[in-house]
């Protein structure tokens, strides 16, 4: 139920709602056998005039959680009830991380329950007030067949190769060899109620070049709905600007591969779909097109710890690409059963499913996943000789290794989802081109970084080559880090105190990739050392666990000091 007063569009982190959305409502059906479920959204008024305060709420009518569990809903690790583990599932850590998210944005989450009539789980966030778009919606056509569209250029072998392509689509193509001939087609066309849907214009024609042509189009209303595509030999700076203004859709230069003329033909189509030309005046060109190829890349990422995704997230997104994420192995295969993703990087250590777990769910045919065959990245911070091999048996098609770095992450997705070139000498078949990702820009390698022989508290410069210099992310990760390290140390002090060796080990491991992939190189190596002990001596090790606790202690006051200082003077 969404209040009529709630803004159509707000400005926020979409993927990170969503997930506390999915979490919480999951939580719902979970522990409700009978009775309903209520998702609310309310406008809460009041406020600035940039943000807008709203409040979600999931009611639920299960069996609610006792007054004395109340005060720890929200601890890691932690459920109502242990006999709920047993009988429902679940490791405890959703609602820890609805509540770590919520805050991140700004937000406040709690809740309110009686035991045995229900739960409802609210979260306040702030918005920013969005008025109108600022990029237009582009939705990229399914299919190209049956499109009318007249190929205009005064050069013969350049009609034949557009024609070509063109007719191998299934599209009905004509040719015109000057603008006089185009524009006595297009109005044959038009009274015969067959309208060509594209023009594609050459520029240089003599005559009337394919400026002008186009200006004679767009300003008849006879033929102004016409879609234009400019085409030329030759571009210099402010020519697709101009050619926006006369009201073309597209333009970008030759030679072309037919991959991205398909591709320019079906967001054309698409973005015609969504609304007028007119109202979406941002003209497609060879750079805009690869931007909206890869937003029609849908990436799952599953990975339990926050740090970690972050960082993979944001590289990701820096590229240009659709990333959702899963906050564990369970999260993604309910993902995956309902929406089909290209890719998935999946954790391979992760909670209640570990990565190799999901990836026989998700290979096996007779389970739920709409896509058995889709691409599986490993991402693991074991360096053991043979694990890759390992990954790649048990049905992975690909591995990188923590910490991510932006030319790895690039590149695997390169590999895996480069394109199928459109089929040449077909006649009319149909070809549906994917993404051409061997168009887009190189991407400048990632310098290594000397290790030194003491590991520095923070590498700074080293952080900002891994996430492309991105200030605002690290400060976002900083973030997360202050709000989630001091938990799991604890959680590793609690462990230590329980002699729980596999806990310690585990812990360590997953610490260890956090640190990492923020480059705080001492943690790194103490956490490191701490796993090691754990899985070498066992118990008779726990003295030396100890002492590098405190050490991990002692760097990370020096790690806060440290950041504390960098982010002051940003």
């Amino acid at each position: 139920k969404i209040e009529s007063d709630v803004p159509y569009r707000v400005s926020g982190d979409p993927g990170r709602i969503r997930q506390i959305m999915v979490n919480l409502i999951g939580n719902a059906i979970k522990f409700t056998e009978k009775g309903e479920i209520l998702v609310q959204v309310n406008r809460i008024h009041g406020g600035d005039d940039q943000k807008i305060a709203l409040w979600f709420n999931v009611m639920d009518t299960g069996i609610g959680i006792p007054e004395e569990k109340k005060g720890t809903v929200f601890d890691e690790f932690t459920q109502a009830d242990t006999s709920v583990t047993r009988k429902y599932g679940g490791t405890g850590l959703g609602l820890s991380i609805c509540k770590q998210l919520v805050e991140l944005m700004g937000g406040s989450i709690g809740f309110h329950s009686k035991e045995g009539e229900g739960s409802s789980f609210w979260f306040i966030i702030y918005l920013e007030k969005r008025e109108s778009l600022t990029k237009p919606i582009v939705e990229m056509a399914k299919d190209i067949s049956g499109t009318r569209i007249l190929a205009v250029d005064d050069n013969a072998t350049n009609r034949m190769v557009v024609k070509f392509q063109l007719k191998s689509w299934a599209c009905v193509a004509d040719e015109a060899v000057d603008a006089r001939s185009a524009l006595d087609m297009l109005y044959k066309a038009k009274l015969d109620k067959k309208p060509y849907q594209i023009a594609i214009l050459d520029f240089c024609m003599p005559d009337m070049d394919g400026e002008a042509l186009g200006k004679k189009i767009k300003s008849d209303p006879f033929l102004s709905d016409t879609i234009l595509i400019m085409m030329t030999s030759d571009s210099l700076r402010g020519d697709a600007k101009r050619f926006d203004a006369i009201g073309f859709s597209a333009f970008f230069t030759k030679p072309f591969k037919q991959s991205a003329l398909y591709n320019c033909i079906a967001l054309v189509l698409g973005k015609k779909t969504v609304g007028s030309i007119a109202t979406l005046s941002k003209i497609l060109t060879k750079h805009s097109i690869s931007e909206e190829q890869r937003r029609h890349f849908r990436i799952l990422l599953a990975d339990d710890n926050l740090i970690n995704q972050e960082v993979a997230v944001g590289i990701l997104q820096n590229f240009g690409f659709n990333v959702e994420t899963a906050f564990n192995g369970k999260n993604a295969l309910e993902k995956l059963e309902k929406e089909p993703y290209d890719l998935l990087f999946l954790d391979i250590q992760m909670p209640e499913l570990d990565g190799f777990e999901v990836t026989k769910i998700i290979r096996d045919t007779r389970s739920n996943v709409l896509n058995h065959t889709i691409p599986i990245i490993a991402m693991t911070a074991h360096a053991m000789k043979g694990y890759k091999d390992k990954c790649l048996d048990a049905g992975m098609d690909g591995y990188v290794s923590k910490p991510v770095e932006s030319e790895s992450l690039y590149n695997t997705i390169k590999h895996f989802l480069k394109s199928k070139e459109p089929p040449e000498n077909k006649g009319e078949e149909t070809c549906l081109a994917e993404t051409d990702l061997s168009q887009f820009e190189a991407v400048p390698p990632v310098l290594p970084c000397n290790e030194e022989d003491t590991p520095r508290v923070f590498d700074h410069e080293k952080m900002l080559k891994r996430i492309n210099g991105n200030k605002d992310l690290l400060k976002k990760l900083v973030d997360i880090f202050f709000k989630t390290i001091p938990g799991e140390i604890d959680q590793l002090a609690q462990f230590m105190c329980d002699e729980n060796c596999e806990g310690i080990a585990k812990q360590a491991h997953k610490m260890k990739g956090a640190f990492a992939n923020i480059c705080a190189t001492s943690m790194r190596d103490i956490a490191l050392e701490i796993e090691r002990e754990s899985k070498e001596r066992e118990t008779d090790g726990m003295a030396t666990i100890h002492v590098l606790l405190d050490s991990l202690r002692e760097e990370y006051s020096k790690f806060s000091s440290e950041m504390t200082a960098i982010i002051d003077k940003a």
